[in-house]
C-alpha cells in the first residue's frame, strides 16, 4: 500500500496543534487500530516522526483515542492545503 502525507488528512475526525506545536489527532476508538496503523505509517512519509502518546477521552460517555506525535503541525497544515486543495479539482470545484 502506497501512503501519502496527504493521507493524513483522511483519518480521525479532528486535529489540534499541542502547547508543544505538535499535532495530536482524535479518533472514534471503534477505529483506533486501523488509524494507529495508517498514522504510524503516513508520519513515516513526513519523515521520522512517530506517535508519542496514546490517550483517551471520554465524555458524555462517548470514548476519543488521542494520538499524541512529534510532528509539527505547521507541516501537517501544509498536508492539509494540498489535500483541499487537490480535493477541489478532484471534485471540479474552483
Amino acid at each position: 500500500m502506497k501512503l501519502f502525507i496527504e493521507d493524513i488528512s483522511r483519518i480521525g475526525n479532528d486535529w489540534v496543534e499541542t502547547e508543544e506545536g505538535t499535532l495530536e489527532i482524535f479518533s472514534n476508538c471503534d477505529e483506533c487500530g486501523m488509524v494507529e496503523i495508517l498514522l504510524r505509517n503516513i508520519l513515516q512519509e513526513f519523515g521520522d516522526y512517530t506517535i508519542l502518546q496514546n490517550p483517551t477521552y471520554e465524555e458524555g460517555g462517548k470514548l476519543t483515542c488521542g494520538y499524541v506525535t512529534n510532528l509539527p503541525f505547521s507541516l501537517f497544515k501544509e498536508a492539509h492545503a494540498s489535500f483541499l486543495k487537490q480535493y477541489k479539482e478532484q471534485e471540479g470545484y474552483e
